[in-house]
Protein backbone atom coordinates (compact mmCIF):
# COMPACT_ATOMS: atom_id res chain seq x y z
CA UNK A 1 0.00 0.00 0.00
CA UNK A 2 0.94 3.64 -0.13
CA UNK A 3 0.89 6.35 2.08
CA UNK A 4 0.66 10.12 2.15
CA UNK A 5 1.92 12.19 4.34
CA UNK A 6 -1.05 13.01 6.21
CA UNK A 7 -1.66 9.05 6.74
CA UNK A 8 -4.39 8.74 3.98
CA UNK A 9 -4.05 5.15 2.07
CA UNK A 10 -3.52 6.40 -1.17
CA UNK A 11 -3.43 2.99 -3.17
CA UNK A 12 -3.86 -0.42 -1.65
CA UNK A 13 -3.51 -4.59 -3.36
CA UNK A 14 -4.88 -7.32 -1.36
CA UNK A 15 -3.96 -10.51 -2.98
CA UNK A 16 -4.75 -14.18 -2.24
CA UNK A 17 -3.15 -16.22 0.16
CA UNK A 18 -1.66 -18.82 -2.58
CA UNK A 19 -0.78 -15.76 -4.44
CA UNK A 20 3.27 -16.98 -4.49
CA UNK A 21 5.46 -20.08 -3.89
CA UNK A 22 7.45 -20.15 -1.11
CA UNK A 23 11.07 -19.25 -1.67
CA UNK A 24 13.42 -22.44 -1.79
CA UNK A 25 15.87 -21.13 0.96
CA UNK A 26 13.00 -21.53 3.38
CA UNK A 27 12.64 -25.21 1.86
CA UNK A 28 15.85 -26.45 2.12
CA UNK A 29 17.75 -24.49 5.57
CA UNK A 30 18.72 -27.10 7.26
CA UNK A 31 19.08 -25.60 10.82
CA UNK A 32 15.40 -26.63 10.84
CA UNK A 33 14.00 -28.43 13.14
CA UNK A 34 11.01 -29.52 12.02
CA UNK A 35 10.02 -31.43 8.58
CA UNK A 36 8.91 -28.72 5.70
CA UNK A 37 5.15 -28.24 5.44
CA UNK A 38 3.19 -29.25 2.33
CA UNK A 39 2.84 -26.39 -0.31
CA UNK A 40 -0.07 -24.93 -0.36
CA UNK A 41 0.38 -21.45 -2.58
CA UNK A 42 -0.30 -22.00 -6.40
CA UNK A 43 0.51 -18.65 -7.94
CA UNK A 44 -2.87 -17.68 -7.80
CA UNK A 45 -3.62 -14.66 -9.73
CA UNK A 46 -6.53 -13.50 -7.89
CA UNK A 47 -6.32 -9.52 -6.27
CA UNK A 48 -8.58 -6.82 -5.72
CA UNK A 49 -6.76 -3.32 -6.01
CA UNK A 50 -7.94 0.03 -4.46
CA UNK A 51 -7.08 3.92 -5.82
CA UNK A 52 -8.05 6.74 -3.49
CA UNK A 53 -10.14 9.61 -5.38
CA UNK A 54 -8.71 12.96 -4.15
CA UNK A 55 -11.68 14.89 -5.52
CA UNK A 56 -14.82 12.67 -4.28
CA UNK A 57 -12.63 11.15 -0.70
CA UNK A 58 -13.60 7.67 -2.16
CA UNK A 59 -11.73 5.08 -3.32
CA UNK A 60 -12.23 2.98 -6.48
CA UNK A 61 -10.98 -0.57 -7.89
CA UNK A 62 -8.71 -0.37 -9.87
CA UNK A 63 -8.15 -3.91 -11.15
CA UNK A 64 -10.11 -7.24 -9.93
CA UNK A 65 -9.29 -10.46 -10.84
CA UNK A 66 -11.91 -12.58 -9.66
CA UNK A 67 -10.86 -16.08 -10.90
CA UNK A 68 -8.52 -18.32 -8.40
CA UNK A 69 -6.62 -21.13 -10.16
CA UNK A 70 -7.43 -23.17 -6.96
CA UNK A 71 -10.80 -24.50 -4.92
CA UNK A 72 -12.22 -22.62 -2.13
CA UNK A 73 -12.22 -23.15 1.43
CA UNK A 74 -15.67 -24.61 1.55
CA UNK A 75 -18.38 -22.60 4.07
CA UNK A 76 -18.56 -24.95 6.78
CA UNK A 77 -14.94 -24.38 7.23
CA UNK A 78 -13.92 -20.51 6.86
CA UNK A 79 -13.69 -20.22 10.75
CA UNK A 80 -10.56 -21.95 10.59
CA UNK A 81 -8.74 -19.01 8.18
CA UNK A 82 -6.78 -16.81 9.96
CA UNK A 83 -8.46 -13.62 9.25
CA UNK A 84 -12.03 -15.14 9.48
CA UNK A 85 -10.50 -16.10 13.57
CA UNK A 86 -10.91 -12.50 14.84
CA UNK A 87 -14.38 -12.09 14.74
CA UNK A 88 -17.09 -12.54 17.44
CA UNK A 89 -19.13 -15.39 17.62
CA UNK A 90 -21.94 -12.92 16.57
CA UNK A 91 -20.44 -11.81 13.77
CA UNK A 92 -19.21 -15.24 12.69
CA UNK A 93 -22.73 -16.28 12.64
CA UNK A 94 -24.37 -13.32 10.74
CA UNK A 95 -21.32 -14.30 7.97
CA UNK A 96 -22.47 -17.79 7.81
CA UNK A 97 -26.08 -16.75 7.67
CA UNK A 98 -25.57 -14.38 4.95
CA UNK A 99 -23.69 -16.54 2.99
CA UNK A 100 -26.01 -18.87 3.21
CA UNK A 101 -28.97 -16.69 1.90
CA UNK A 102 -26.86 -16.44 -1.49
CA UNK A 103 -25.47 -12.36 -0.45
CA UNK A 104 -21.88 -11.94 -2.18
CA UNK A 105 -18.80 -12.44 -0.27
CA UNK A 106 -18.22 -8.21 -1.45
CA UNK A 107 -21.29 -7.34 0.76
CA UNK A 108 -20.63 -9.49 3.55
CA UNK A 109 -17.41 -7.68 3.99
CA UNK A 110 -18.63 -4.53 3.08
CA UNK A 111 -21.32 -5.02 6.36
CA UNK A 112 -18.72 -6.35 8.75
CA UNK A 113 -16.44 -3.16 7.89
CA UNK A 114 -19.30 -0.98 8.22
CA UNK A 115 -20.59 -2.67 11.33
CA UNK A 116 -17.47 -2.50 12.83
CA UNK A 117 -17.00 1.65 11.83
CA UNK A 118 -14.91 1.10 9.02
Amino acid sequence: SQINRNGIVMSLRLCCDHEDLRSDKDKNREDKKRKPKGETRCLCKAFISFKYMKQTCTYIVKEFIKEHSHDLVPPQQVNMIRAFSGLDEVTKIQVHEMYDLGISQKHIYTKIVHDAGG
